[in-house]
């Protein structure tokens, strides 16, 4: 996964929005669905893995099952086939126990010019560091989102560079909606990183790689964020 913050600014959505975390469901629901049909093909063409028989896949019971087991079932309804996929499952089997494993994928997505993984934007204008020198690196789509308001001018681009991360949270000339699509990972509460990671969680077979930011970290917060 790869710049779902970009995906978000596209569709004009908040990242700490609900709205947000119900595609942040869906898509890893499609995503694991994908992902348990493929593998149940591959074990139809080349067999089953070995230990296959007896786990919860070969019983009907998948990650969200498990999950739903523990005391934490899916946040929004499912909307996949998931019945009629069991039944494969249980009849032929799956190539590979385990399938969902989310990474940083930091500096592919720099690379590409988009956010690293499932995260929120770390920084909307910054500088890279290359063999030859630096790079200064900028966020295309609200470059772009500025254009069309009139708003990419030298003023606004200094107001931009005065902060570390390049946020323009600050920044009154920019309509407010803009601000709420563009908010850095440092303007966005810890808690709605955590219950995004939270909502993918039971299509999450391996486990997830994530971060947490804090503008004013305190032993307390870091702490409470981590229990």
């Amino acid at each position: 996964v790869q710049d779902y913050a970009g995906l978000l600014s596209m569709l004009r959505l908040p990242f700490d929005s609900d709205t947000a975390n119900r595609l942040n469901f869906y898509l890893f629901e499609r995503m694991y669905y994908a992902a348990l049909k493929e593998s149940n093909r591959l074990a139809i063409l080349h067999g089953k893995y070995e230990t296959f028989d007896g786990s919860p896949a070969s019983q009907g019971r998948l990650q969200m099952d498990l999950w739903a087991e523990e005391g934490h079932p899916p946040k929004y309804p499912l909307i996949m086939p998931w019945t009629e996929l069991k039944e494969a499952i249980k009849t032929t089997g799956l190539r590979n126990s385990m399938l969902i494993a989310l990474m940083p994928t930091a500096t592919t997505s720099t690379l590409m010019n988009g956010s690293p993984a499932f995260e929120p934007h770390n920084a909307l204008v910054y500088k890279r560091k290359i063999r030859s020198g630096e790079l200064m690196m900028i966020n295309t789509r609200l470059q772009e989102d500025l254009i069309s308001l009139g708003l990419w001018n030298e003023q606004i681009q200094a107001k931009i560079l005065e902060r570390p991360s390049g946020d323009i949270a600050h920044i009154g000339e920019i309509p407010e909606h803009v601000r709420e699509i563009y908010k850095t990972a440092w303007d966005i509460s810890p808690k709605v990183v955590i219950d995004q990671m939270l909502t993918r969680g039971p299509f999450v077979c391996q486990g997830q790689s994530m971060n947490l930011w804090f503008k004013n970290p305190t032993p307390k917060k870091i702490t409470s964020a981590l229990f």
